[in-house]
């Protein structure tokens, strides 16, 4: 009787560990972090699918110095018809918030906090690299991708966009305010100026510490 028992609790003991693997998987498939990763792959896939390489270049994890300290950029696509300064986050939920607001609102489950407001950090990033450009204010175009469940609660600049939208954004700038040799100046500026990878990592943990992150913006008060 005993030995059938242990007999029975080692069959299940290693079906347990064949089917630890599947859940891991399992689990990491269900992580915000594998979800963020997979669709800020897909940003990259919809630059690629959408717009003309002949005519749009993207330059991905830019790191450049600035008068705040190193500044990161998922993407600057530069064109004829303007620099984009593209920031990407995964942030689930409802948000809700103006342009000239203090503070955004997110709602997940029930849950209310407050976070920083995205167009005023997306401004400043885009603002800062005019400077390091030597470019006007206006000929570089901030673009903030807001990934994943994603839902706006209230209206956005056309800027804040969801999921694919942005290349509608981007294709929807017609005027010409660069020229072919402007585009040039700017991608060697963009090149001399990129600090090497172990920048990048230390730019990476300043921003996970909160130093101006848009995936750092959550606050901490919240409510039910």
């Amino acid at each position: 009787m005993f030995h059938d028992i242990s007999y029975l609790l080692m069959g299940v003991l290693n079906d347990s560990w064949r089917l630890l693997p599947l859940l891991l998987l399992a689990l990491l498939v269900q992580s915000s972090w594998y979800k963020k990763i997979l669709w800020k792959q897909k940003v990259s896939y919809w630059i690629k699918k959408y717009l003309d390489p002949n005519t749009y270049y993207p330059v991905r994890n830019v790191v450049l110095p600035t008068e705040y300290g190193n500044l990161v950029f998922d993407y600057i696509i530069v064109s004829v018809y303007g620099v984009f300064v593209i920031e990407t986050i995964y942030l689930p939920g409802m948000i809700s918030g103006g342009e000239n607001d203090s503070a955004w609102k997110r709602r997940v489950n029930g849950k209310e906090t407050e976070l920083k407001n995205l167009s005023k950090v997306i401004g400043k990033h885009a603002r800062l690299l005019a400077k390091l450009l030597r470019l006007p204010k206006d000929k570089v175009n901030p673009i903030l991708i807001c990934l994943g469940e994603c839902e706006f609660g209230s209206q956005m600049s056309d800027y804040i966009v969801q999921d694919d939208h942005f290349v509608r954004y981007i294709l929807s700038c017609e005027k010409l305010p660069l020229t072919v040799n402007d585009v040039q100046n700017i991608l060697g500026i963009i090149n001399s100026n990129q600090l090497p990878v172990l920048f990048k990592k230390l730019s990476s943990k300043k921003r996970k510490a909160g130093n101006g992150d848009p995936e750092n913006i959550q606050r901490t008060s919240e409510h039910t």
